[in-house]
């Protein structure tokens, strides 16, 4: 009679969702809102995030600049001689170099400073160049030659000059490596560690070109180096439209003219 009324007990217990069981609680990883969590690759303060794997570049500062002041003779052209002028001297340092376009556009080269970063990636630009892979390097000088007010100024006849350069000589084994400080032709253009670049203005004051359509003030960079006994020069611009530092039309070709060969 006992057993009878006990089950009895239970049936009117759990026909009224009364019964007194464990609540077990699963975790499914769920938005229950605000404040309930996130799942993997979201942003924990309310931005949707991006699951692991996608391609997505986070930003990276692997450049440094050091500046000072270095005193250079320039010519009036006044045809007053010469006269000692002040000008900014740069030293980039690459903790590592950006290895696809993507890297380097998230490298910063606004300000003051962008005008020697944006010379310095053209190096890097230069050293990712290889028989085997002519994509990368143009898809990272299309980067630093196309800009909000010149668009498709990075052309096939770009890319095939480029590679005429790289190839002549084997020039693309060693040419983007002569440029960075301790490389020089009696130790086969081996650079020091880590890896810097050297580059200061030009003594004179920057031009004024409006090829692109809207005024640019266009500023030479030059750098002296072992390889020449003259120095190479890069012009540059910093674009109004979003402030940061580009290669000016087709100034990247004085980087590859030819350099004096490695002995090792």
């Amino acid at each position: 009679m006992l057993k009878k009324m006990i089950a009895l007990l239970l049936c009117v217990l759990l026909l009224t969702g009364c019964a007194a069981l464990p609540e077990t609680v699963v975790d499914t990883g769920e938005d229950e809102g605000p404040g309930a969590g996130h799942s993997i690759g979201e942003e924990e303060t309310g931005g949707t995030g991006h699951p692991f794997g996608d391609g997505k570049v986070a930003t990276i500062q692997p450049v440094s600049v050091t500046t000072n002041t270095v005193r250079k003779e320039s010519d009036s052209g006044q045809g007053n001689g010469t006269q000692a002028v002040d000008l900014i001297q740069a030293q980039v340092t690459f903790d590592r170099l950006p290895a696809t376009a993507e890297e380097l556009e998230q490298v910063d080269r606004t300000g003051e400073n962008g005008k020697f970063v944006a010379v310095a990636l053209l190096l890097a630009a230069y050293k990712a160049w290889t028989p085997e892979d002519e994509e990368t390097c143009a898809a990272m000088m299309a980067a630093l030659m196309e800009s909000p007010s010149a668009e498709g100024v990075y052309t096939e006849f770009t890319r095939s000059f480029v590679k005429e350069r790289m190839l002549q000589n084997s020039k693309w084994a060693y040419i983007a490596d002569a440029y960075f400080d301790g490389a020089s032709p009696e130790n086969g253009y081996t650079p020091g560690e880590p890896l810097t670049v050297t580059l200061r203005e030009y003594a004179y004051a920057p031009q004024i070109s409006t090829i692109y359509g809207v005024e640019l003030h266009v500023e030479k960079i030059v750098t002296e180096f072992s390889g020449a006994d003259t120095e190479r020069a890069v012009s540059v611009y910093e674009d109004p439209s979003d402030g940061r530092w580009y290669v000016f039309s087709d100034t990247y070709a004085g980087i590859l003219s030819d350099i004096r060969e490695p002995e090792a």
